[in-house]
């Protein structure tokens, strides 16, 4: 299951006015078995972190925050998910 998950954000790319949680909500897929609860989104811009050891640093990227809790049907389990969806550009 973690892999249908991590497709979902990995498949979506959403507009600064579009990152906030109840247009995510709203959009997010019917999977057979999968019940959602909590749902937060917000845009994050200009982030930034410093080069280490094991990674080259990024610098001004903007992305759309998103976490979703959801459990299977019948189960008595929670799961958290969270990702950073690319914001699209725009031009003005």
């Amino acid at each position: 299951m973690r892999s249908i998950v991590l497709l979902i954000g990995a498949a979506w790319t959403v507009s600064g006015r579009a990152c906030i949680s109840e247009h995510v909500a709203a959009s997010l897929p019917d999977i057979a078995g999968i019940e959602y609860g909590a749902v937060t989104a917000a845009p994050v811009y200009n982030y930034s972190i410093a080069a280490g050891d094991n990674n080259p640093g990024i610098d001004g990227r903007n992305f759309c925050n998103v976490s979703v809790n959801y459990h299977h049907a019948n189960k008595s389990d929670d799961v958290g998910y969270s990702s950073g969806w690319a914001l699209e550009r725009t031009l003005h």
